[in-house]
């Protein structure tokens, strides 16, 4: 038993010596607000939020970098009650398995 508890502490400090360090930022907008609320030492990174206005077009684009490879899972929603006539969701770097 005490093989075994050993073996996972061994394990767990392993994975956090070589977890990935990620950022979330604003990065750019037009005719919206934006904010991130990060979420230090949780499995959710944070969240970016842009607030529209009630008519016209506007951009909102955040920046997700990690310092390594690593999985990420990127969510998208949108306020149904809101007006969207389009959305997207585009990544300008990836690793090579990633872009297959």
């Amino acid at each position: 038993m005490k093989k075994v508890m050993l073996f996972v502490a061994a394990f767990l400090f392993s994975v956090g010596a070589n977890a990935a360090t990620l950022s979330l930022k604003t990065f750019q907008s037009s005719n919206a607000t934006q904010k991130v609320d990060i979420a230090s030492g949780s499995v959710v990174l944070g969240s970016g939020l842009a607030t529209p206005p009630k008519e016209g077009i506007w951009k909102s684009q955040f920046d997700l970098k990690s310092d390594k490879t690593t999985p990420v899972k990127v969510t998208w929603t949108f306020n149904p009650d809101s007006s969207l006539a389009s959305g997207w969701v585009k990544f300008k770097s990836a690793p090579d398995d990633f872009k297959k």
